[in-house]
């Protein structure tokens, strides 16, 4: 490869050697008509090329030079006129009556994808966004919405049988089950550490209904996960899931039967996003023809599945909610909540919300929508809009796999079952891997160890006898040891400088008032404040942006220490400390060294931003009222 730089009136042109690799994912055959050889530009006017369109492949243009090598650069690069061309040869394409028979790397806008792939590959895509419509969120008055239909009960109560683990490195990845609650798919990704070991993606289809699997297919040296499954066919739409920004921004369409897996449609939606924000969070198929998806950027977007066209789109924060009924998305934007009518492509409810970004999720009946936004949780009533719980979880770590088994409870990633009408931690599931709900059934993925059985487990949540074990521990008029009402202690003889002891006492106190409380010498429960130097110093490690070595420094640290107490016995904890974050800001002539003789002292700030509990249960020891194991045969 060569490069030479230009004159000022000139562009630097770039070109490459003989030994030039195209990088082609699949076999590449030319386009039907002969293309002009002509000047390509970067969007910067920069760099430029001569060479003929060769086609486009996962948003990056690939282009023929005269002596046969080739070059890509991603769309978004090129300069508005050498965009503009790629799409008048994308609309071209899809008017010439003569399809070649094997994969292209153009695919013409509106074709039909059920042609379109090949057993090993995918046929590519290129979405254009210039004929979607941009959904305005406006409200539209009161919020009036019929309550909806009482869904389909869940399918199959008996355990499906999935394929065995057949390494130590794989493991269920994703689950995603049809709206319509008829299909599940499982996936599962084997990623070895070896470095010349190469990785495998499996998904496993079932027939949720009829209690069957349907089938099952292995691509290797590709990452994806399934993220969504049609309504009425085995087809699974699954996402690149490699680590790295911008890594999980890739859609393609598999049908798995008995014979493996065949390839359809392949895109990037968010193609024109940089980084984290292209990728995919979510999706789901909203009808036999429809799929909604977004990104972690906040564009959440409806789609034509036959020519994976965007048809509408609008912007929020966080990740949206589809209603059991599949007519209307919940969705939040700056610090709003709204609900979007699919079929009518318009927001018919809008309301002030006091969160501005999470993640959703619906009861199984409709009738309620919760948000989780770090640990704070919301439920409001989806027909009037209230705002029904405003709660805290503690202990509850549910990242984005957050789904509600009933109408009153919601089950995190981690197994744990939450009452948010009494906001208290019921129950722990152990041993299953992925859950989804499904008519208000709970499919739970036990995966076991290597060559173990494995099933796919129904259950509904809670189990039978959880509601009598809480209805039991409720009657204890103690069960709640900290609630609106309750005179708390405050302890903060563990704070050696006074001044800070005094500003610590002053802010547990405004704390406690507005959780409706109030201090006092005579509390039930004491609140505990302090802060003791670590037995050893922290060793950081940071580098400057650009840079590749780390550099090692020492820094004393200081830990910061809340606590409720009920009858020597902790009933909530939470630490902190003094040491600096991932990121470090430095001023004008500032050593980094300089920067950490600045912290080592206490962290009393940590005081002042600490959240309290809105409930506290009596501590027993342990963190809910018990837990369960969940095997391949139920819950034991």
């Amino acid at each position: 490869m060569y490069l030479y730089r230009c004159s000022a009136k000139t562009r630097r042109a770039v070109g490459f050697g003989p030994g030039a690799v195209a990088l082609a994912l699949f076999c590449v055959h030319a386009l039907e008509a002969s293309e002009p050889m002509r000047t390509w530009t970067d969007s910067t006017g920069e760099y430029s090329v001569r060479a003929e369109f060769a086609g486009v492949q996962t948003g990056k243009v690939t282009l023929q030079q005269a002596d046969g090598t080739e070059v890509s650069i991603p769309l978004e690069k090129l300069n508005a006129a050498d965009q503009e061309y790629v799409r008048q040869r994308l609309a071209a394409a899809a008017e010439n009556p003569f399809k070649t028979v094997a994969p292209n790397r153009l695919l013409p806008v509106g074709e039909s994808p059920r042609a379109a792939g090949t057993g090993s590959s995918p046929r590519e895509t290129l979405p254009d966004w210039s004929t979607a419509k941009k959904i305005d969120v406006i409200g539209g008055g009161d919020w009036r919405l019929s309550e909806p239909a009482a869904p389909a009960a869940g399918g199959s109560v008996k355990p499906i049988a999935l394929p065995s683990k057949t390494s130590f490195f794989e493991n269920a990845a994703a689950m995603a089950i049809a709206g319509t609650g008829r299909y599940a798919a499982v996936g599962y990704t084997c990623k070895p550490p070896a470095r010349d070991a190469k990785v495998t993606t499996t998904v496993v289809v079932c027939d949720l209904a009829e209690g069957l699997l349907l089938g099952s297919g292995a691509v290797e040296g590709e990452l994806l996960v399934p993220i969504a499954v049609h309504d009425s066919r085995a087809e699974v739409l699954m996402r690149r899931n490699e680590s790295g920004l911008g890594n999980q921004d890739c859609l393609e369409t598999w049908t798995i039967d008995a014979a493996g897996v065949s390839r359809g449609m392949k895109w990037v939606p968010y193609a024109d996003e940089k980084d984290r924000d292209r990728n995919v969070t979510w999706a789901a198929y909203l009808d036999e023809n429809r799929l909604a998806t977004c990104s972690a950027g906040g564009r959440l977007a409806i789609w034509d599945v036959e020519t994976t066209r965007p048809i509408c789109y609008l912007d929020v924060k966080g990740r949206p909610a589809l209603s059991p009924d599949r007519k209307h998305l919940a969705f939040l934007v700056e610090g709003q909540v709204g609900v979007l009518d699919v079929e009518g492509q318009k927001v018919v409810a809008l309301q002030a919300a006091p969160v501005s970004g999470g993640v959703l999720a619906f009861t199984p009946s409709g009738k309620r929508f919760v948000t989780l936004s770090g640990a704070e949780l919301y439920v409001w009533d989806f027909a009037t809009g209230q705002l029904q719980r405003e709660c805290r979880l503690e202990g509850v770590h549910a990242g984005d796999e957050l789904l509600c088994p009933s109408e009153e409870h919601l089950l995190a990633g981690s197994g744990r079952l939450y009452d948010f009408v009494n906001q208290v931690n019921v129950w722990d599931y152990r041993g299953y891997q992925k859950a989804g709900i499904a008519g208000g059934v709970c499919w739970l993925a036990v995966v076991a160890g290597e060559r173990q059985p494995s099933a796919l487990v129904p259950a509904r949540l809670p189990h039978e006898g959880v509601a009598d074990k809480l209805e039991t521990a409720m009657a204890d008029p103690d069960f709640f040891v900290f609630k609106p009402g309750t005179t708390v202690k405050i302890d903060v003889g563990k704070i050696a400088d006074s001044a800070a002891r005094t500003k610590v006492q002053d802010a547990l106190v405004k704390k406690l008032e507005a959780r409706g409380c109030k201090a006092g010498a005579n509390g039930t429960i004491t609140l505990a404040a302090g802060v003791e130097e670590a037995a050893k110093k922290a060793e950081l490690r940071y580098r400057s942006f650009g840079s590749f070595g780390y550099d090692k420094y020492k820094m004393t640290k200081f830990i910061s220490r809340l606590e409720f107490i009920y009858d020597g016995k902790t009933a909530w904890k939470s630490l902190g400390n003094n040491l600096p974050g991932f990121i470090v800001h430095l001023g004008k002539d500032q050593t980094m060294k300089q920067y950490i003789k600045e912290r080592e002292k206490p962290n009393y700030e940590y005081f002042d931003r600490i959240e309290l509990p809105k409930l506290l249960t009596k501590p027993t020891g342990a963190p809910t009222l018990g837990s369960s194991q969940v095997t391949v045969s139920g819950i034991q």
